[in-house]
């Protein structure tokens, strides 16, 4: 195979009286003056790595080695080499225990095909001004907008809640709950006009009593803002029929949008309780440009009879992450073949 695709488990380390978690893996290469590189893609939190030639080909530590030549990455990050034959040593640093990486080795030239179609995205640029909030309400202002629609992007952190928009003290859209992740569209804004967002948690009371809300406001290309496009149904199943005492097969809907970013998928033993709501509703006015083709992942090493949580998340180049639903699974309790 050109390229491998790699789940990192990080061992506790101390440097510097401060606590991290560091990993080694090790590519041993068979040809001279070739291509090679090392794509490392976060899913949860920044790391720091290098991949450095080790010139005696052994896996002692590399003592001649800082921390300030490590790469600081919290998306997706590729070094390129010119092979020697012999060891190449890879360190991943993080300072965060439960912490997720991908890995890509390849000696491809430009790097994995399937990943050379990532690019990097700035952040979304606006027409509108953003005013500071009073108690529970808070104010944008649109610029000249030339008749473009005004989309509005509203993500809550730690709780339900409600919104509604009004103009001049007249709301233009009513109250309607947002869980995880919620779209709101107004075709035909004024010029030069100022909206009010409204927003309520679940019992009326004043949102500074949640965590947190993100609002992205924009009347311009919603490729431009640093969420992910998700598809119309965000539902991660299982094919039952491929279920093992070891591994699980999942499949989910993927992006529609053209620079969809990279997906990571997380596994924890446990189950889900009956009362928690994890569900993620479908998202409003995104593009209809879903594609049939599902993405299906075989997650593997698991243990006969357990439960596990599974967890999807998409994340745009240089932008943010969404979820999709949380998938409950179990393997078969017996690895016997029939």
């Amino acid at each position: 195979m050109n390229s491998q695709r790699i789940m990192l488990i990080f061992t506790q380390g101390l440097n510097m009286e401060l606590y991290f978690w560091e990993a080694r893996f090790y590519y041993w290469s068979t040809i001279n003056n070739g291509p090679l590189s090392a794509t490392i893609i976060t899913c949860s939190s920044p790391v720091r790595w290098d991949m450095k030639f080790s010139e005696n080909n052994t896996r002692d530590k590399l003592s001649d080695r800082t921390y300030e030549e490590i790469t600081t990455t919290d998306d997706v990050s590729t070094k390129y080499f010119t092979t020697f034959n012999g060891l190449y040593v890879l360190r991943i640093i993080a300072e965060e225990y439960d912490t997720f990486v991908h890995i890509y080795i390849s000696t491809e030239e430009g790097g994995p095909q399937a990943l050379q179609k990532i690019t990097s995205s700035q952040t979304a640029t606006t027409e509108t001004t953003e005013e500071k909030k009073v108690n529970n309400k808070m104010g944008i202002q649109v610029g000249k907008n030339r008749g473009n629609p005004l989309n509005i992007f509203i993500m809550p952190c730690g709780a339900l809640i409600y919104v509604e928009i009004s103009l001049k003290n007249k709301t233009i859209i009513p109250q309607r709950i947002i869980e995880k992740f919620g779209n709101i569209l107004i075709k035909s804004p004024v010029e030069g006009a100022r909206y009010y967002i409204k927003i309520l948690t679940i019992n009326g009371e004043d949102v500074s009593r949640t965590s947190a809300v993100e609002i992205f406001v924009t009347s311009k290309s919603t490729s431009k803002i640093p969420l992910p496009i998700m598809p119309s149904q965000t539902i991660v199943e299982e094919y039952e029929s491929l279920r093992k005492c070891d591994s699980v097969t999942i499949g989910w809907l993927p992006s529609p949008g053209r620079k969809c970013g990279h997906y990571c998928v997380v596994v924890k033993e446990g189950k889900l309780r009956e009362t928690d709501d994890y569900g993620m509703p479908n998202q409003c006015g995104l593009e209809n440009r879903l594609r049939k083709k599902v993405i299906t992942e075989k997650i593997n090493y698991l243990k006969p009879g357990k439960s596990y949580i599974i967890q999807v998340t998409i994340k745009k180049p240089k932008g943010k992450t969404l979820s999709y639903d949380l998938l409950q699974v179990h393997t078969t309790p017996s690895c016997h073949r029939h």
